[in-house]
């Protein structure tokens, strides 16, 4: 009795199982809900921050700018001292055989050279203005700022371009690496700032700013520790630095590229390059040496011995002529007394002998035909004609009188 209890009630359960089962509607299962990735602004305003591709356009724009303006200083006369030397040579040539005066030029034109190296240059020589206007206010100053031991001699040698020459071949080695101190110091004054998109951007642009830094130039070589210590105790300066040069840097003397600030007035400088320097020291000693300072020193209308030897040969041929008329006179003038010789016949041509004979043929009676050459040419004058005709009658009829006696 027992189990047909518990299997009826096992069958009811069952059936209100079922029964609510069906009641109820379906409705698919909802998965929970899942929170979307969350992007930082932050790093979204970073990623769109780092632009390492403009730092490498400027440099390529700057890059080309300074080796344009190198290549016109160039190009304005290529290699001017070396073409005036050769200029010079040609017109040498020319001067010969004057060997102590062309002696005379060579030693003064070297010793010209050496001292232009050397001499002071205000911005008059190559009319290029190497020292702007403030900079030569600066240089003005100076006697009265600088100590008395401090030559001036050495003060005036930061405005020649050997100077510029030789700052110039320190600026690509040393800017470079003070362009990576310098990214360096903002990374970490960014970084203390908590400015972090400057920070991984000034790392991303270091090869970018170094090489700059190698053709262009830029950074600051910090003295002012330095000078002040050399300065007398009144006078102190805020600013002390040398701008460096890069490779295709423009021509300057080492006292342009100075930036100073004294009681607050700021000089800014001007990088020095070593080509654009050298360039511009060799066409000052070209102009030491002759050259004008328009066009190529070896150009057109210069001396040489081609054109200028044809002027000098009637020089030189002069006194060979003169030794010629003084030295063999004796045997030109035996020949101008022979040539009167052969005109000497002039007395045989009034030898009217042989008229002579033409008088003394009618004497002797063995020329007939010469009395019919009278008759023609007196042709009836008169008696005398008929005189002749006469004793042509006479003559002939002796004739005939002989023959017939033969």
């Amino acid at each position: 009795m027992s189990v047909s209890l518990r299997s009826q009630l096992v069958s009811g359960v069952a059936l209100v199982g079922a029964g609510a089962i069906a009641l109820t509607p379906i409705q698919p299962a909802i998965a929970p809900a899942v929170s979307p990735a969350r992007i930082s602004s932050q790093t979204v305003a970073l990623a769109a921050a780092v632009d390492p591709i403009t730092a490498w356009l400027d440099v390529w724009n700057s890059s080309e700018q300074a080796f344009a303006a190198v290549s016109s200083q160039f190009l304005k006369a290529p290699a001017a001292s070396g073409q005036q030397m050769m200029a010079n040579g040609l017109r040498y040539l020319t001067e010969l055989p004057d060997f102590t005066g062309i002696v005379d030029q060579i030693v003064t034109n070297w010793q010209n050279s050496a001292a232009a190296a050397f001499t002071l240059d205000k911005g008059g020589v190559n009319n290029e203005n190497n020292l702007d206007a403030l900079h030569k206010l600066a240089f003005s100053l100076l006697p009265q700022l600088l100590p008395p031991d401090i030559p001036p001699a050495l003060i005036d040698f930061t405005t020649t371009w050997t100077s510029g020459a030789l700052i110039g071949d320190i600026g690509p080695i040393v800017a470079p690496f003070l362009a990576l101190g310098n990214s360096f110091k903002a990374v970490g004054e960014a970084v203390k700032a908590g400015q972090w998109r400057d920070a991984i951007t000034e790392l991303i642009n270091i090869p970018a700013n170094m090489t700059k830094a190698f053709f262009v130039g830029g950074p600051l070589l910090d003295l002012t520790a330095l000078v002040n210590k050399l300065l007398p105790p009144p006078t102190q300066l805020d600013q002390f630095a040398i701008v460096m040069g890069g490779l295709f840097t423009p021509a300057n003397p080492l006292f342009n590229s100075v930036s100073v600030n004294l009681a607050g007035i700021q000089i800014n400088g001007v990088p020095a390059g070593p080509m654009g320097s050298t360039f511009a020291l060799g066409q000052q000693i070209a102009k030491v040496l002759g050259w004008d300072g328009t066009g190529n020193p070896l150009k057109p209308g210069i001396p040489v011995p081609g054109s200028a030897a044809g002027v000098a040969a009637p020089a030189a041929t002069a006194p060979k002529a003169a030794a010629a008329a003084v030295a063999p006179p004796s045997a030109d003038d035996a020949p101008a007394v022979a040539a009167p010789e052969p005109a000497a016949p002039e007395p045989a041509a009034p030898a009217p002998t042989v008229e002579a004979p033409a008088v003394e043929a009618p004497d002797a009676g063995a020329s007939d035909a010469t009395p019919a050459a009278p008759p023609s040419r007196a042709g009836g004058h008169g008696k005398r004609g008929g005189g002749a005709g006469a004793s042509d009658d006479s003559g002939s009829s002796g004739a005939k009188h002989r023959g017939r006696a033969a």
